[in-house]
């Protein structure tokens, strides 16, 4: 619609999250603005995302999303969870989650990937860049300009609202 009604000649289009099934059902001069990916596939450079991305592709035919990669760090993080606390139960899972870094064929990322203690909040880089009509592939319809790291844009844990609560 920011196309149809010229809204991208009026005011600067940005956002806080973007994901790559909106852009690919978007016409190619409709992905406009700057938008933060929570992940993308193309890191160049970055350790394992080329094989996770390979994998993706010869399976399913396209490239990895956000989505495919929350679905790939969930089931990694609840078997390592469960390996490390020795147990399935929910409450012994989560305790073991307190500050644990997921190992880097799993993070996926140039910055370390972590749930942070006190909450079990998923911590990870954060793509920002602008969405593009055609990129270096047919899938690649977002440029990436900078990548932060999560942790030093969460904020502190206590102005989160956020709180875990043990069973006793």
């Amino acid at each position: 619609q920011a196309v149809q009604f010229g809204l991208q000649n009026k005011v600067h289009l940005a956002g806080a999250q973007q994901e790559m099934e909106p852009l690919e059902g978007l016409a190619p001069d409709a992905r406009i603005g700057v938008w933060v990916m929570e992940w993308y596939w193309n890191q160049p450079g970055v350790a394992h995302v080329a094989e996770f991305v390979g994998a993706a592709k010869k399976r399913t035919g396209r490239v990895p999303t956000a989505r495919t990669w929350f679905g790939y760090v969930s089931v990694w993080t609840c078997a390592l969870a469960a390996a490390k606390a020795n147990s399935l139960k929910a409450p012994d899972m989560a305790k073991v989650l307190q500050d644990f870094h997921l190992p880097p064929e799993v993070g996926l990322g140039p910055n370390p990937a972590f749930y942070r203690a006190g909450q079990n909040q998923l911590l990870a880089s954060l793509f920002v860049g602008e969405a593009q009509a055609q990129g270096s592939a047919p899938d690649d319809l977002f440029k990436v300009t900078r990548v932060v790291d999560g942790a030093e844009v969460a904020g502190p844990l206590s102005e989160s609202g956020c709180s875990m609560k043990w069973p006793t």
